[in-house]
């Protein structure tokens, strides 16, 4: 393997889409309006019935709820959603209701997580567990799973409701499985692959599947989505844990948040592959002292860099984003194809 080590994780991606000679289309520039723009008027009626899945009648809730719902990120779920319903046919009302059940899911998945993680900022603002602490943000996403199900039973119909439920015990599953890894400090390239296609990839592979459904597309067609969500959600997963070896743009350090709460992730399975027993000691010994020792994180991260561990997660990454593109190839060209291939490259070389 090449030495990229003094290049950006965005230049790596390009170099090494070069030279594997894989198409990037018209995309390498690619804006999220330029993904928007197939399905603009599905998104705008997305948001629409979104605001008013969300309205309750109690004055302190509805406080509650719009300070959660305040900064909604990208919309990056509900957008591959419509795409993927686009792509089999016009987005109907049902497709509406797809992307609102993922981005409700999605939403109760962070209030809870930033609970485990003790986590006090999201999307660069307190997050809920800083502003009501565990006990409310517990409920606060209790209470929106609640209202996903209470759409679910009425609008989504029996395929919808079995794909929706089936994503909710995997998204447990794989948060309960990385628990176990962080308390044992332990990973290996297997376990963490079913940890972030349980984190993230299966959300994502509802996204796809979801809006195939929508549109009634048939058994092989769903499936063949979902697959492509899942392999996409794989890619994005670990472009976000690259991010972490990254600068934060608010205080132009490294963030490690991952090594410090001792989350071994795939540059960090990569530097315990490749050093001897004695280095390996080593590494986990300042990763099981990083809490104490917060200098540490700094240290593994250089450690992790000169290994080659950021480079091999580069490449991973861009072949797992390829094996997805293969499963767009039985469907004829389009502007709404475009725009999933598009939406492939916007999650591998976002900065954030």
């Amino acid at each position: 393997m090449k030495n990229f080590k003094n290049l950006s994780v965005v230049t790596q991606i390009f170099i090494f889409v070069v030279e594997k000679r894989v198409i990037m289309s018209n995309f390498v520039n690619v804006t999220l309006e330029d993904l928007r723009r197939p399905v603009s008027e599905e998104l705008s009626q997305f948001e629409k019935y979104f605001s008013q899945s969300i309205e309750v009648s109690d004055p302190y809730v509805r406080g509650i709820l719009a300070i959660v719902f305040r900064k909604r990120g990208k919309q990056l779920r509900p957008l591959l959603t419509l795409l993927s319903a686009a792509l089999h046919a016009k987005p109907t009302h049902r497709s509406l209701v797809a992307a609102t059940l993922i981005e409700l899911m999605h939403t109760a998945s962070l209030v809870h997580d930033d609970v485990i993680d003790e986590a006090y900022h999201r999307r660069g603002e307190f997050s809920a567990n800083a502003l009501f602490r565990g006990k409310k943000s517990v409920l606060i996403g209790d209470f929106i799973l609640a209202r996903m199900m209470k759409i679910m039973s009425s609008e989504a119909g029996p395929e919808l409701l079995a794909a929706t439920s089936r994503v909710v015990e995997q998204l447990c599953e794989g948060e309960l499985l990385q628990m176990e890894h962080v308390e044992m400090l332990s990973n290996d390239r297997e376990s963490y692959e079913r940890i972030i296609r349980g984190k993230t990839g299966v959300l994502l592979g509802l996204c796809s599947e979801a809006g195939a459904l929508s549109v009634g597309a048939n058994a092989e067609q769903c499936n063949t989505m979902r697959q492509f969500g899942e392999q996409l959600g794989i890619a994005f997963q670990i472009k976000d844990d690259l991010l972490d070896y990254s600068k934060t743009e608010i205080t132009g350090k490294f963030s490690c948040n991952d090594i410090i709460e001792q989350k071994i992730t795939l540059p960090m399975i990569y530097l315990l592959n490749n050093c001897d027993s004695g280095e390996r000691r080593k590494v986990l010994r300042m990763l099981s002292r990083v809490k104490r020792n917060p200098e540490n994180a700094q240290i593994l991260r250089q450690m992790v860099e000169e290994s080659g561990g950021l480079n091999y997660a580069t490449e991973c990454m861009c072949e797992i984003r390829d094996k997805a593109l293969t499963l767009l190839d039985s469907y004829p060209q389009s502007t709404v194809k475009d725009a999933l291939i598009g939406f492939s490259d916007f999650i591998l070389t976002r900065d954030k």
